[in-house]
């Protein structure tokens, strides 16, 4: 089986290739630019593969969370492979594909990724096992989040700027646990999706081609659409109100 994997769920892209007789995958910072680059990148992994799309037997993209612009590129990219060759493609989550690296770690493993606004998604992993939901944390629910734990693996690519707000404020805690960091930012993390995605298409079969990426919180986009409606609400009640 040939998997082409995908997550431009971060400033960094990361794309894998992997069959009996394949073996690619290359990571580089992005920087948000995914519409313009993701179907060059793929083009050019296929050429440099000698494949073409026709060669691929399962697609895997990461469905969050992470960022919305770069989330709904890959799988709409993704999408629009699989349905118009009839290949059949998984999506894996986001914080579980970083967390896959450390799968036989002594300790439990809190996967960070910057949501902005002074916020991170986060999980808990726990040699495998999910142990927490995906989170929309504050780096004081994070502390919050950890307190009963011996130690812990910080991973992910906002560990090492997430770790440096939490030791500001960790000494208001009564007991807190030991916090290793894992320095290792800059993994390719392809191949760990292959191998979720792989595993979960075997398990479960294939996405319904309406699935959609997770994103934990609403984006910029929704929130304002909300408050305006709430706010022609508000404007049409006070209107009937003086009438």
């Amino acid at each position: 089986m040939i998997t082409l994997a995908v997550d431009s769920s971060h400033d960094t892209l990361h794309l894998a290739l992997k069959g009996k007789d394949v073996h690619y995958s290359i990571s580089f910072t992005i920087r948000r630019r995914y519409t313009e680059e993701l179907m060059n990148e793929i083009e050019l992994a296929l050429l440099k593969c000698s494949l073409t799309f026709k060669d691929l037997d399962l697609l895997v993209c990461s469905k969050g969370p992470g960022s919305f612009t770069g989330l709904r590129v890959a799988m709409s990219s993704i999408k629009g492979i699989s349905l118009a060759l009839g290949i059949p493609y998984v999506s894996v989550s986001t914080l579980e594909t970083y967390a896959y690296p450390l799968l036989y770690a002594h300790s439990p493993v809190l996967v960070l990724l910057d949501a902005k606004k002074q916020r991170y998604y986060g999980a808990i992993f726990d040699k495998g096992e999910r142990v927490t939901a995906d989170l929309d944390l504050t780096i004081e629910e994070i502390c919050n989040l950890v307190t009963h734990y011996d130690s812990l693996i910080l991973s992910g690519p906002d560990s090492i700027e997430a770790k440096s707000k939490i030791d500001t404020i960790k000494d208001k805690f009564a007991i807190f646990p030991h916090l290793i960091l894992d320095n290792l930012q800059n993994r390719e993390y392809g191949p760990a999706l292959i191998a979720l995605g792989e595993a979960l298409y075997a398990h479960s079969g294939e996405d319904d081609i309406s699935s959609g990426p997770t994103y934990v919180r609403l984006s910029d986009a929704e929130v304002s659409l909300i408050e305006k409606i709430n706010n022609n609400k508000e404007h049409k009640e006070e209107s009937h109100e003086q009438k």
